[in-house]
C-alpha cells in the first residue's frame, strides 16, 4: 500500500478495498455534481484500519502529498433502532465485513492466459470411458477457487 500510495497514488482507488464504516446520523447536501456527505455522529471505521494507517503513516513519515489519493467508502448509516440494537448490529456488520475469504496468489494467477487456454482444452477434450461404462467422461480444470461448484449450481 505504501508503494502505491508514493509510487502511484492515482491507481490507490483502483488498488485499495475501501474502508467500511458505520454512522448513526448523517447530514447530506446536493451538489451540481450529486450528493456530498456533510456530517456524520458516531462515525466507526469497522474494516479498513490498515488503510487509514497507511494512508497517515505515509503522510507523515514520508511527507507523502495525499491530493491525488481517493478512498472509496461503504457507509452503512443505522437510525432509528435503540442503542443496544444500534451496537450489536454494528458488531455484527465488523465481524462479517473482516471474515471474508482470504485471497491467495494463486486465485491472482487464475487470469494468466495459461489457465484460461488449458482450461478451453479441459472443456473440449473427452476421458476415456472406464470400467466397462460406455459414456466418456469431460475433463474439468477448476482454474478460480469454487469454480467446480459454481458450475454445477447453474
Amino acid at each position: 500500500m505504501r508503494t502505491t500510495i508514493i509510487e502511484s497514488p492515482e491507481r490507490f482507488f483502483a488498488y485499495n478495498n475501501g474502508i467500511s464504516a458505520t454512522a448513526m446520523n448523517v447530514s447530506i447536501e446536493s451538489t451540481a455534481d450529486g450528493q456530498r456527505l456533510i456530517a456524520a455522529s458516531d462515525f466507526q471505521i469497522i474494516n479498513g484500519g490498515q488503510t487509514t494507517a497507511s494512508l497517515s503513516n505515509t503522510r507523515h513519515k514520508d511527507k507523502s502529498d495525499l491530493n491525488a489519493i481517493f478512498v472509496q467508502m461503504k457507509l452503512t448509516v443505522i437510525e432509528k433502532i435503540p442503542e443496544e440494537d444500534a451496537t450489536i448490529l454494528i458488531q455484527d456488520i465488523s465481524r462479517s465485513s473482516n471474515s471474508q475469504n482470504k485471497v491467495s496468489d494463486a486465485d491472482f494467477f487464475s487470469t494468466h492466459p495459461f489457465h484460461i487456454w488449458i482450461e478451453r482444452c479441459s472443456q473440449q477434450l473427452y476421458a476415456r470411458a472406464i470400467d466397462g461404462s460406455q459414456y466418456d467422461t469431460k475433463w474439468f480444470y477448476e482454474r478460480a477457487r469454487g469454480q467446480y461448484f459454481q458450475n454445477k449450481c447453474t
